[in-house]
């Protein structure tokens, strides 16, 4: 039987009709040979066993087989997982050494160990099932226990033909609805078993709510199909959204207002969006209205202006983490980014210029996992691996190749920095649900200066939930090698009048003053740093949260 949402599926990867005409062929030829009973007539068993013997036609006939229950959610495609290897198939959970029958797929690789499997299988079941057998099984138990038994002989036979998919792929009802596991880890699932038909309806409902569904066309998944962010054709300009975050400094934000108004955007669209958020502290209500007249008397000649008003003092994922409503959906000629500024953050003259040419420069590695640029000079680094001891500009200086234009760091720039606008959307997708209310989910990575921030102050620190998705999800940030451009190391395109003051290891920063000539290489030259700036590649920071069975519960471990 195929539901709605299995229906969409196959439509969306275009071989709905195709298999049905195929398999109609080859099922005939089952009944033909008399496989075929009615199924009212079969005990569940029974059914299975058929259903064996199929999907063994399936595989001879060339075609690679994904078993999915009827009462599964698809809020991905799987085949994203199921790419390589004979035989599919997952545990029953993060502690459990057991197989289970659920969901599973089997290749149709010219070996045709994963079709011996199944004969296997079937044959373990019929010798089961026949009367006589001293191993009675509950009904609907056999193919689980079969499962397991031939999987055991084909291992100590050094067979090993399994690929286990990943936990992060499929959830249980109970521990995505009411248990919220999956969640808690930073991760959507692809699949969920409900386990309980008559519930289906009703889960379905709830997730197609959350635009969660494969069947409403979301790009959502338990991580990122870089595929998706491909493109294709050489883009030509920019789409910039400025998004101004401020709340009671007018002094501050009159400053960023006038830096803003002086910058040259080069004919190009620039639009600008204004969060106002209240204070909590009634004594700050004189500045707060100061600054709503300062932002309500803002003029802009580049593009749209939208302000947006909270009415009561609001916490900060909330008024950070929205969705960007895009300017030039389905323009491939036009690559859209966003911005993210606040009071207290003040740009060079020239940073439009830099980050234009840069952001159109590497349009085309958002495949590879490139989620934006950094306008912001790193003046620390936020990862401490055990036993180390907090690095900062000097030990940054010292890893960079001088020679080199950028370098790339996964984490994102808290003043200054840019995010390609199918990144931040996807961030705002993933973090709205992985953030439910009742949710026990703590969004740390271990060993981030960032999680004392998170359990200090919970509510206000968004930014951990970005290093969070960019943890699970294998991302880089692009950051500019300002030592290459000046001789001094204290020169940036954005900074915050905090980086005015000499800290500790930190030097005070100065606004770039100057155009300077960007050299922009392939991004392959430009070397490439994980969380804790040790040297890594595309590939491991995007295999670094697959440990799924491994997960540690109590991620917000910090040295700090």
């Amino acid at each position: 039987a195929m539901d709605d949402v299995a229906a969409a599926y196959a439509k969306k990867l275009g071989i709905l009709t195709y298999i049905a005409a195929e398999c109609h062929a080859i099922y005939q030829k089952h009944v033909e040979r008399g496989g075929l009973i009615k199924f009212p007539d079969l005990s569940v068993d029974e059914h299975f066993i058929v259903r064996n013997n199929f999907f063994i036609l399936l595989v001879k006939s060339g075609f690679s087989v994904i078993s999915i229950e009827v009462d599964t959610i698809l809020l991905a495609d799987p085949v994203i997982e199921i790419s390589s290897g004979e035989f599919f198939v997952h545990s029953d959970g993060p502690k459990s050494k057991q197989l289970s029958s659920s969901f599973f797929g089997v290749s149709s690789k010219q070996s045709g160990v994963g079709e011996m499997f199944l004969r296997r299988i079937t044959k373990c079941m019929q010798q089961r099932s026949a009367k006589g057998s001293k191993k009675a099984v509950a009904a609907g138990g056999l193919l689980s226990v079969c499962l397991n038994e031939i999987h055991l002989e084909f291992k100590m036979n050094q067979q090993d033909i399994f690929k286990m998919l990943p936990l992060s792929l499929i959830a249980d009802s109970r521990s995505f609805f009411e248990y919220h596991v999956p969640q808690s880890f930073g991760f959507l699932p692809a699949i969920i078993h409900v386990d309980n038909p008559p519930e289906l309806s009703q889960k379905t409902e709830l997730l197609h709510s959350w635009n969660l569904l494969l069947a409403s066309d979301t790009s959502n998944q338990h991580h990122l199909n870089f595929s998706t962010f491909e493109v294709d054709t050489p883009v030509k300009d920019l789409v910039l959204t400025i998004r101004i975050f401020v709340m009671q400094q007018p002094e501050l934000v009159e400053k960023l207002l006038n830096l803003l108004s002086s910058v040259d955007y080069e004919s190009t669209k620039v639009h600008v969006e204004f969060f106002i958020n209240k204070p909590a502290d009634t004594a700050a209500m004189e500045q707060h209205q100061q600054v709503v007249t300062l932002v309500k008397a803002f003029k802009w000649k580049h593009g749209s202006l939208t302000i947006t008003e909270e009415t009561a003092n609001a916490a900060a994922f909330d008024v950070v983490v929205r969705p960007l409503k895009l300017h030039s959906p389905g323009d491939p000629s036009l690559v859209e980014c966003v911005l993210l500024l606040e009071e207290g953050v003040e740009v060079s003259p020239y940073f439009f210029s830099w980050a234009k040419a840069i952001l159109l420069k590497y349009a085309d590695q958002q495949s590879t996992g490139l989620y934006g640029l950094s306008l912001q000079r790193q003046h620390r680094i936020l990862g401490l691996r055990k036993g180390e001891k907090h690095q900062t500009t000097d030990y940054l200086d010292n890893r960079i190749d001088p020679k080199a234009s950028f370098y790339r760091y996964q984490l994102m720039a808290k003043h200054g920095q840019c995010f390609y606008a199918n990144y931040w959307n996807a961030f705002v997708k993933w973090a709205k649900v992985a953030n439910q209310k009742d949710s026990k989910y703590s969004p740390c990575v271990p060993y981030l200066l960032s999680n004392k921030q998170y359990l200090e102050h919970p509510h206000s620190a968004w930014t951990v939930w970005f290093n969070r998705f960019i943890y699970d999800h294998g991302l880089f940030n692009l950051y500019i090698n300002y030592n290459k451009y000046n001789s001094s190391s204290d020169f940036s395109l954005t900074l915050h009048r905090r980086d005015l003051k000499t800290k500790k290891g930190t030097v005070p920063m100065r606004l770039i003053q100057t155009q300077l000539t960007l050299k922009l290489s392939p991004m392959k030259y430009y070397p490439l740093f994980d969380f804790f700036f040790g040297k890594a590649t595309e590939s491991s920071v995007q295999e670094a949260w697959r440990f799924t069975s491994n997960y540690n519960t109590n991620s917000c471990v910090t040295n700090v």
